[in-house]
């Protein structure tokens, strides 16, 4: 069993188990929007697996949490004007952002694995633009 998390490592918990669950929702978002067969299916894929990591977050910090509806929208919005593939590396780069996020603990880090860190650009190629 887990040590009990600090005030901090549940904090950054917290803030990883919201940016999953936005992210979830704005996939699934734009899966609703797509004409496209595979993109509509990548897309349903992606918003499963951020839900999946809500869910292993939420065993650790046993809270709900709600998405970010502003980012939802504003996604969708910069899918909508300039296409899917531009929201999409939009997300991607800040996802990469909260990586190197320098307040990161190293236990708080190992939680999450390299699984979330990775598991976005094994999709990217599979998009038609």
């Amino acid at each position: 069993m887990m040590p009990a998390l600090t005030s901090q490592e549940t904090k950054q918990l917290l803030a990883f188990q919201t940016n999953e669950i936005t992210e979830h929702h704005i996939y699934h978002q734009l899966s609703l929007l797509q004409k496209n067969e595979n993109n509509r299916r990548i897309l349903t894929e992606l918003a499963a697996e951020e839900s999946g990591h809500y869910q292993l977050l939420k065993t650790y910090t046993q809270k709900e949490v709600g998405p970010k509806k502003g980012k939802v929208r504003f996604y969708v919005w910069i899918a909508r004007l300039f296409g899917l593939t531009f929201s999409i590396k939009l997300i991607q780069n800040r996802a990469n952002t909260r990586r190197d996020d320098s307040l990161l603990t190293a236990r708080a880090t190992d939680l999450l694995g390299l699984r979330k860190i990775l598991g976005l650009t094994r999709y990217l190629h599979a998009l038609v633009p």
